[in-house]
């Protein structure tokens, strides 16, 4: 059969038709559906390399697949599509088909596929300015070719939004809370994540603050601590002096009073 393909391209010339470019994902399907038979017509399908993939013919419905296509290569002859399964980086590259119907000319069809993996975000990180006035939002994700873009509560972003490292860093006011969704993608698929901004917690900051007088003068809270302690123990030990005092002073008072009756009583006894 190739060499009748040969003595007609030498006889009748061949024909080039344009191809095109198209991207695929990997672990997804290459389907070229160029074999439609409407006309006496025998295709031969192979890599650039010359590396043969497949051949049919339409007037005996003759199917041969070659090396690993074997088992990854389907025909729908209903259809004319032909599809590889579980596409690679690999079966990146240029593949031609030839067709040739009776007595006509010979026509190449190119068709490039890239096969390209396709994008996932794995992680949106948070990262606050030292002053807490800003947030930078990171967004972390697998794949190739990808466009990244941000979105705010669904809306576009204002011009106080700024992007950065290609579009993977936005960074926003830290009080223009809400939902930040980031849109990742490239030609063979599409993904998106949603990180909600809140407020601090004003508890935290409030007891942070309140904690920081002390830190920062640790010997000025202890020195008013101890003055403290110092003070209450001085006014206990003069309340107890006093304490003291005052019982020895009535003591006083009542022998003073024993000793004066003892001696009026002695006097009028001598009388």
């Amino acid at each position: 059969m190739n060499s009748f393909i040969a003595v007609l391209l030498c006889t009748l010339g061949s024909q080039l038709v344009a191809g095109k470019t198209l991207l695929v994902a990997v672990a997804s399907n290459i389907e070229i559906c160029d074999f439609p038979c409407e006309k006496p017509t025998v295709y031969f399908l192979e890599r650039a390399s010359k590396e043969r993939v497949m051949d049919f013919s339409c007037m005996d419905r003759h199917l041969q697949i070659y090396g690993t296509y074997r088992q990854r290569l389907q025909l729908n002859q209903s259809t004319g599509c032909c599809t590889i399964t579980n596409a690679q980086k690999y079966d990146s590259g240029k593949y031609v088909l030839e067709y040739q119907e009776l007595m006509k000319v010979v026509q190449f069809k190119y068709t490039t596929y890239l096969i390209i993996h396709p994008v996932s975000v794995t992680n949106i990180n948070a990262t606050r300015s030292d002053l807490g006035k800003t947030v930078a939002l990171s967004v972390s994700y697998n794949g190739e070719e990808a466009t990244v873009q941000w979105t705010w509560n669904g809306g576009a972003l204002p011009e106080r939004h700024q992007l950065s490292d290609s579009n993977k860093t936005l960074t926003v006011p830290s009080t223009d809370t809400g939902t930040f969704t980031v849109l990742v993608s490239n030609p063979v698929s599409l993904t998106s994540a949603h990180y909600n901004l809140t407020l601090p917690d004003p508890a935290s900051e409030s007891s942070v603050e309140n904690r920081r007088p002390d830190a920062e003068f640790p010997s000025r809270s202890h020195a008013g601590r101890y003055g403290i302690i110092i003070a209450a123990a001085v006014l206990s030990f003069a309340f107890g002096i006093l304490m003291c005092y005052k019982t020895a002073a009535q003591e006083g008072q009542k022998v003073q009073k024993i000793h004066t009756a003892w001696l009026k009583k002695k006097t009028q006894k001598f009388h």
